[in-house]
């Protein structure tokens, strides 16, 4: 039977002791207790908030690097204009149009146009790149389009609904301030995002104790989207709400696909960081919030587990070839975003895990669930 693609459910993170694969990487402990304070919910790991360790227009690329588009009109990245984002992110103002670009429909380009308009950075690979108008965490919606490289490091984990705006903490004070502003950022999100699954998973008929479940999860994210703009508010920051479009009932392939990559990869790499923050966050309130959150997270991976293989039963062999090669794909770039350092204020204060720690959680992972 597969599930998220391939793999079969994990009693994962709590029995499964994901940190142990490299020298030095400890065990994950066991999320304790229950205490729910205002510190809740770090529970998306890793974003470089306004840090991203080098400005990228400074690594060998010439500044206003242009290229002809498939089009023929020329579009010029201005990389000494560059501004830092989360999650290993660069974005850089530009000449000329999405179109010229090469964007498709989301305003995504394929990879080899990123690799001939992001400016290559130092011992860190480029993964993606795409046309975006941003949302700033720190104050807000803007309307300015940009061209967003995205470097490989540690990122954001989770449930994220299909056409979220991306959350940027460039003006947040400093790299703690701006990861909880987008983490909270991404907590109110996952409401939307557990909502449309269960009216997605009623539309298709499935069974009710995973629509019950997928409501539950639902309310998790509402307490954690609340803890976390606390904490981001006790850091400096300002915490815009996402917008994200409703969108018709889906087809079950593409809600497989969206649930083996976000769920089954990301939720389930997410709760074993989350653990590790619950026993290692200097901040005693992240801490604190992070062993309930730890417990929930672990559910919800579980959820997805659980909705995988329901869907897998539903879906023909060349559909469940599809949602395996997604999932495994998500997986593989995983793993290959963790080779960046977190600044170290987001180690110490936070709990993020160090990149060899994190290395050693996500190759154990893909070996047990994604390959």
């Amino acid at each position: 039977m597969l599930s998220c693609g391939g793999a079969t459910s994990p009693a994962l993170v709590a029995d499964n002791d994901a940190g142990t694969a490299a020298d030095g990487a400890s065990s994950l402990p066991p999320p304790e207790g229950d205490a729910e304070t205002p510190g809740q919910d770090a529970g998306n790991p890793g974003q470089d908030a306004g840090n991203p360790g080098q400005d990228a227009g400074n690594s060998g690329h010439d500044a206003g690097q242009s290229d002809a588009s498939p089009e023929g009109p020329t579009c010029t990245v201005i990389p000494g204009n560059s501004l830092a984002g989360g999650c290993g992110e660069r974005a850089y103002p530009f000449d000329g149009t999405a179109t010229q670009c090469g964007a498709g429909d989301a305003g995504q380009l394929p990879l080899d146009r990123c690799v001939a308009l992001c400016p290559p950075m130092q011992s860190v690979a480029l993964a993606s790149c795409a046309i975006l108008d941003c949302v700033d965490c720190a104050v807000g919606p803007t309307t300015i389009l940009e061209i967003d490289c995205f470097y490989s490091q540690i990122c954001g984990t989770g449930r994220r609904p299909a056409g979220l705006r991306r959350c940027k903490p460039r003006r947040a004070r400093g790299a703690v301030a701006g990861y909880l502003a987008q983490m909270a950022y991404l907590e109110a999100a996952s409401v939307d995002a557990f909502g449309r699954l269960e009216r997605e998973l009623e539309a298709h008929g499935a069974p009710r104790e995973l629509l019950a479940s997928a409501r539950r999860a639902r309310r998790d994210e509402v307490r954690h989207a609340r803890v976390a703009t606390a904490l981001a508010e006790r850091a400096g920051a300002i915490v815009p709400s996402p917008e994200v479009p409703r969108g018709p009932v889906r087809a079950l392939e593409n809600i497989a696909i969206e649930n083996a990559v976000e769920g089954c990869v990301h939720e389930t790499f997410g709760a074993a960081v989350t653990m590790v923050q619950a026993a290692t966050a200097g901040d005693r309130a992240v801490r604190a919030a992070m062993r309930t959150i730890a417990r929930d997270e672990l559910r919800h991976a579980e959820l997805s587990w659980s909705i995988a293989r329901w869907l897998d039963e539903k879906l023909d062999d060349a559909a469940r070839s599809r949602v395996r090669r997604a999932r495994d794909d998500a997986g593989r770039a995983l793993v290959g975003t963790m080779s960046r350092e977190p600044p170290r204020e987001l180690v110490e204060e936070l709990g993020i895990p160090a990149a060899r720690h994190a290395q050693a959680i996500a190759r154990e992972l893909r070996a047990a669930f994604w390959s």
